[in-house]
């Protein structure tokens, strides 16, 4: 089964391990500095090529300019034979995203949406009758007027029995109504803790969890905390709250996808459909969880959005902490 990643396209441009950030009108120097394609689908598709997934069997869609950031992109694509299917969009530069990090604190973000802006239905629609996925993922909040239709392209994938997976980024308000609407009809969605309390309003991750799981599609809920692991909420009422991995983080850029791309690696490994997601019993999903925990570990461990995975990162680091992780592995039952 192939896996279709539809959304926004960019270009990171990532200093990174800096002292402070500049004042107005003053120039720092530093000798850290990357470029790298970015997105959700972009940073998924490499990383599952580099966890040893066959490319022919991953397929992306968005939205480029023509310019040289979209022949950056499409390059790196072919670098690990992954399909693409691009809306080429004259007059509008590639998305690129500036991100600066201070050390040992959040990353700060410069967006250009640019071409993301213009994706559009019927592009995807015409993209997924393409790729013909089992597997379709989404990444919505940063799509000008698709967002608010994004439900429909999920819907399709739904009728055709496909296994949805839903995450985005959360930058506009507005943006909100939408994105809840999406999860509705997701089978499978990603979220940090801050996001799943600005969808919910509620502090409490458990009491956001239930408002994202009750009246919806959505089998499995997963929400990371960055230094404090991660949890998996299942419409079967499930609580599963695990460990993070200790690693140093160099960037965090890219760490949430990381994770995606762990979590859809391990579906596709074991051949999971759409209507097997209630049936998974709970130590596959605890598998499942150390495994997309521990490919956004290594992702951190280098600058860059894909630098630092590979499989043989993963299987390095879980040689080492897995009994850990695994050990402080907390499952218990969670009334929705």
């Amino acid at each position: 089964m192939s896996i279709m990643l539809t959304g926004f396209f960019v270009v990171d441009i990532i200093t990174y391990n800096l002292d402070r950030i500049p004042q107005p009108g003053e120039i720092i120097r530093t000798n850290h500095f990357y470029v790298s394609t970015g997105g959700h689908p972009l940073n998924i598709a490499v990383d599952l090529a580099k966890l040893g997934l066959n490319g022919s069997n991953i397929f992306v869609c968005g939205s480029v300019g023509n310019d040289m950031f979209s022949r950056f992109i499409v390059e790196t694509l072919k670098n690990y034979n992954v399909r693409h299917c691009t809306k080429v969009v004259d007059n509008v530069h590639t998305s690129v995203t500036l991100i600066l990090v201070e050390r040992g604190k959040d990353r700060r973000f410069i967006n250009y949406i640019g071409a993301n802006a213009y994706l559009d239905l019927a592009h995807v629609i015409h993209c997924y009758s393409e790729a013909k996925p089992g597997y379709f993922f989404l990444a919505m909040g940063a799509l000008g007027g698709f967002d608010d239709v994004a439900y429909k392209a999920i819907e399709k994938a739904n009728s055709d029995g496909a296994l949805t997976f839903l995450d985005f980024a959360l930058g506009q308000e507005e943006k909100i109504p939408h994105i809840l609407r999406a999860i509705r009809y997701s089978d499978i969605v990603h979220c940090n803790q801050l996001e799943l309390k600005i969808l919910t309003g509620e502090e409490d991750i458990d009491k956001g969890a239930r408002k994202v799981l009750r009246g919806s599609s959505v089998k499995l809920l997963f929400v990371t905390l960055g230094e404090g692991g991660a949890i998996l909420y299942t419409q079967n009422g499930l609580k599963i709250a695990q460990k993070p991995f200790n690693v140093e983080v160099i960037d965090p850029t890219g760490a949430g996808d990381a994770f995606d791309a762990g979590v859809l690696y391990m579906l596709h490994r074991n051949g999971v459909k759409k209507n097997m997601l209630m049936d998974i019993d709970a130590n596959a999903l605890i598998e499942m969880l150390i495994f997309g925990q521990a490919v956004g570990a290594t992702c951190v461990t280098m600058p860059g959005a894909t630098t630092g995975v590979s499989r043989e990162a993963v299987e390095k680091l879980l040689k080492k902490q897995y009994n850990d992780v695994k050990q402080y592995t907390k499952v218990e039952r969670f009334e929705i």
